[in-house]
Parts: C-alpha cells; sequence; structure tokens
C-alpha cells in the first residue's frame, strides 16, 4: 500500500543520512509514519525495527556509539518479534545489539534464532561462528563456519577461518 511504502522510502532515506542536522528531523518523520503504518498493519514488523534502528544511533550520527538508546532498540526489536515471531531480521539486530553491548551469551542465541528462522542466510551462519570462536567454541563455530559455506561458497573470510580450524 502507499503508506508503507512512503514508510519505507522516508525509513531507508533516514537510515543512510548521517548529518546530525538533519536527523532530528528526519527521525520525527520516520516516528509519525511507523505509527501511522502501526495502526495499519499492527503484525508488521518493520515499523518496530526501524524504530529500534533509530535508537542504535547518538545524536552525532553515529551507531552504537555513547548516548543510544540501548534499551529502546531492544525493546522495539522485542516488539517486531511479538508482532511476528520467527523473523530473522529482528533476531539478528538484536544479536547485533547484544554483541556490541557485551552480552555474547545472547547474541550467539539470538544469532541462533535468526539462522533457525532463515537457514540459507550466509550472514548468520557466519557471526554466530565468529561470535563462538571469539569465545573459544571452536568445535561449535567450525560447523557455524560449515554451514555458512553451503550457502556462500565464495565467502572468502569463512573459508580462511574454516582452513585455520582444520
Amino acid at each position: 500500500s502507499a503508506a508503507f511504502a512512503a514508510f519505507e522510502k522516508l525509513a531507508a532515506t533516514d537510515q543512510h543520512n548521517r548529518d546530525p542536522r538533519a536527523r532530528p528531523a528526519a527521525a520525527d518523520q520516520v516516528r509519525t509514519a511507523a505509527a501511522r503504518v502501526q495502526a495499519l498493519w499492527p503484525d508488521a514488523p518493520q515499523p518496530w525495527i526501524i524504530l529500534g534502528e533509530l535508537a542504535t544511533y547518538n545524536a552525532d550520527g553515529l551507531r552504537f556509539g555513547p548516548g543510544c538508546d540501548n534499551a529502546t532498540a531492544e525493546t522495539c526489536y522485542r516488539r517486531a518479534l511479538d508482532a511476528r515471531p520467527g523473523h530473522a531480521p529482528a533476531h539478528a539486530r538484536l544479536a547485533r545489539l547484544y554483541e556490541v553491548n557485551g552480552r555474547p551469551a545472547d547474541a550467539a542465541r539470538e544469532w541462533r534464532a535468526a539462522a533457525a528462522c532463515d537457514p540459507s542466510n550466509f550472514t548468520y551462519h557466519y557471526r554466530r561462528g565468529r561470535l563462538l570462536q571469539q569465545q573459544g567454541q571452536d568445535t561449535a563455530a567450525l560447523a557455524c563456519y560449515r554451514a555458512a559455506l553451503r550457502f556462500w561458497e565464495g565467502a572468502t573470510r569463512t573459508r580462511a577461518a574454516l582452513e585455520r580450524e582444520i
């Protein structure tokens, strides 16, 4: 529908806007559009994801920098999952949020959930494998890297990590 298309266009524009002087107005427009979409399609996860994304930027336009509203981002991503359980992108965004905030166990759980929802997504397997490898769980990481390779044979970083383990 037109409202949803307008929302997605506005949200995409805002995500790529790094000028802190323009962000407050764009963020307000996105919030207004998200509220309209939520009223029309209460089971749509996209408005919650976009609102979560907005919360991960600080006033200087830096993502995951000081001053970001991580609690709001987490709440929005959870609301996206409430709206559509098993929505892989919401799990992936939660995983990334947990990673940058030093919550590796939560991040690994969310990467696993994202991969379960979208098993052919290279990124979900690779990111979980990388996280597990950083935690010293090499056997589990190797399994994730192998799963990732099934979906993207040209993945050089994954291939290199896999070859180091063999």
